[in-house]
């Protein structure tokens, strides 16, 4: 078996043949009876030993609420081989897969949630002729008896639930404030920082205005009046009190990407005290709710003109 670029094929060969120069065996396609059954599956031994999650992985995000449950975008499972070959060759679909187990605002965190830090993804052969899969060293593990290989070879996959936190701010109104914007985790008993996210999640280089709500609301982003939602990293603000929200404009973000999992939005001063709501266009892994555009994006409330310590605002000069 070979997987790289996305594509995964298995090829039927003779004896003394090798995978690196023989094409396949040309007889061994649809007319060939028996054929073997390939199919897919994942497990981590260590946060869920023997326990099969083949079916939290699939070909498009899962936007229903109901998650990890086969289907049409499910690869080849055990209950649901594949021995579609051809001169030869098995080849996998070459798509994304996601691993989508289930978030949901109305799911309580269970053993599903993870973290699946030792995840394995592979693939297996069963041919009622006794032909086995020839695996490399080091690239096997075995689930509910059946040996597969895995298609990451020896190195386990990583995947999180994750979501994206704005922290709530408060300071002065007379200089920019720097809001965080945090990527969590969920870590099988709470939220923790995604360190291990220092080059994945970008957002923008520069963050863009969009939809501003004016009217003194709580309301802001996708669902207010005449709003939509913008790109990835767009930035809502309504006003909620005093301020209005067309003041207050988004200056930068710290970086162009996320740093071990935090950066801050830098905001304008508005030069009047009072009170705003804030979000941020989270890509759609990273909302909560389905796996869609109708997910919820991370929210928090700046405060401007107050304090949150005995000082107001410090500036050192030397």
């Amino acid at each position: 078996m070979a997987a790289s670029s996305g594509a995964i094929q298995v090829k039927a060969l003779a004896a003394g043949q090798t995978f690196a120069t023989a094409p396949g065996l040309p007889s061994y396609t649809g007319g060939y009876s028996p054929r073997a059954n390939v199919w897919f599956g994942a497990q981590d031994p260590v946060f869920r030993p023997g326990t099969d999650v083949i079916s939290c992985i699939a070909s498009s995000p899962n936007a229903s609420a109901s998650r990890c449950t086969t289907g049409a975008n499910t690869p080849p499972y055990k209950a649901s081989p594949s021995n579609t070959w051809a001169t030869g060759v098995y080849s996998a679909p070459a798509t994304t897969f996601y691993f989508d187990p289930p978030k949901d605002t109305t799911t309580t965190p269970d053993a599903t949630w993870g973290p699946y830090d030792n995840l394995y993804v592979g693939l297996t052969v069963s041919d009622s002729d006794g032909s086995t899969l020839t695996i490399p060293a080091g690239q096997s593990f075995v689930l509910n008896g059946d040996t597969y290989q895995s298609i990451s070879g020896a190195t386990p996959i990583k995947e999180r639930y994750g979501r994206m936190r704005i922290q709530n701010v408060s300071g002065s109104d007379q200089v920019p404030v720097a809001v965080p914007v945090f990527l969590e985790y969920w870590m099988g008993s709470g939220w923790a920082l995604n360190t291990l996210d220092a080059t994945c999640t970008r957002l923008a280089t520069t963050p863009t205005a969009f939809a501003g709500n004016g009217a003194a609301s709580s309301c802001f982003g996708n669902g207010c009046t005449a709003v939509s939602s913008g790109s990835a990293g767009s930035i809502y603000t309504t006003r909620v009190q005093t301020v209005a929200s067309n003041a207050v404009a988004p200056l930068s973000y710290s970086s162009p990407q996320f740093s071990f999992g935090q950066r801050n939005v830098v905001l304008t001063a508005p030069k009047a005290a009072g009170t705003i709501g804030m979000s941020v266009e989270a890509p759609s892994w990273l909302k909560l709710g389905p796996n869609d555009t109708t997910g919820i994006n991370p929210s928090a409330t700046i405060r401007f003109g107050t304090y949150n310590s005995r000082f107001i605002f410090l500036r050192e000069n030397y």
